[in-house]
């Protein structure tokens, strides 16, 4: 049983462990990119320090790494970015008015946007307003499974689109969405910060990161004719978190950055970001 004192004590340290890691995390990537030759000196004295300050003056390479890796990642989880998301029933029934709401998410907030709404055996509806979210009211005549589309344009080149599928039914039949009374946010749903960093894709997306040290430290010591053991092995990815760490905190940069301040194509970011990549990987091949 904990007593108040314990868990007092308990936060006391892991409040001044974050502080520590604050401080510590800049001034490791910093001094990673202006002279990355300390890098394996450091490890090796490092790893040879038996007590427990090991990587006492910079951040654990381990760490590093992982905080890089996840953060970034609990972030993109937890808040999505800008888009167009459909509201509305499930189901309905023939001849019966539909309402659906789209709320949408622009990088740039003009005030003035443009809606376009279509759907199987519908016309076209189209509405200008001032706010992010608009509306549609629709009937169909005949039973089958309906898409309806939308899209949104804030008059500065941004454009964000959406489809809802809506199952239509004859009059006498039984409506069968599990949801209560039919009805489908259908938005992108928010994640709890700590709970992201638990959850499956997080942690995929870390061990695929992880790889890419791994792979390094095991192909470089193979050059040099290493034979493999577990502490050369050591020696060798911790090295490679350090050199790897810039590399992934600039793609997870650029990523949120076009992802949440940027509307660009997406084939082009995501080749802008591939080519960019791999040029750091090209650079650390001759650090």
């Amino acid at each position: 049983m904990y007593s108040l004192t314990d868990i007092i004590e308990s936060v006391e340290k892991f409040a001044y462990e974050i502080l520590i890691w604050v401080l510590l995390i800049p001034k490791t990537i910093t001094s990673i990119i202006l002279n990355p030759t300390w890098v394996p000196e450091y490890i090796t004295r490092e790893l040879e320090d038996k007590t427990d300050d090991r990587f006492d003056s910079y951040m654990s390479p381990l760490v590093l790494i992982l905080v890089s890796t996840l953060v970034p990642t609990a972030y993109l989880v937890t808040v999505p970015p800008p888009g167009a998301t459909i509201s509305g029933p499930l189901e309905a029934y023939v001849h019966q008015p539909v309402r659906l709401v789209v709320d949408s998410a622009f990088v740039q907030q003009t005030g003035n946007y443009h809606y376009e709404w279509t759907a199987d055996e519908q016309g076209m509806k189209i509405g200008d307003d001032d706010g992010l979210s608009g509306y549609v009211i629709l009937t169909w005549e005949t039973p089958g499974e309906k898409k309806v589309h939308v899209k949104v344009d804030n008059g500065k080149g941004e454009v964000r689109e959406d489809t809802f599928p809506v199952q239509i039914f004859n009059e006498n039949a039984l409506l069968t969405a599990s949801s209560d009374d039919g009805f489908s946010l259908n938005n992108r749903a928010r994640t709890d910060f700590l709970t992201s960093l638990q959850e499956p894709r997080g942690l995929v997306i870390m061990f695929l990161f992880l790889t890419l040290p791994m792979l390094f430290a095991l192909g470089i010591d193979r050059l040099r004719g290493v034979a493999f053991s577990r502490s050369s092995f050591i020696h060798s990815f911790y090295i490679q978190c350090y050199f790897f760490s810039p590399v992934i905190l600039a793609f997870w940069s650029l990523l949120l950055g076009f992802a949440f301040f940027l509307d660009i194509n997406k084939q082009f970011w995501l080749l802008l970001l591939l080519i960019i990549f791999l040029m750091f990987l090209l650079v650390l091949l001759f650090l």
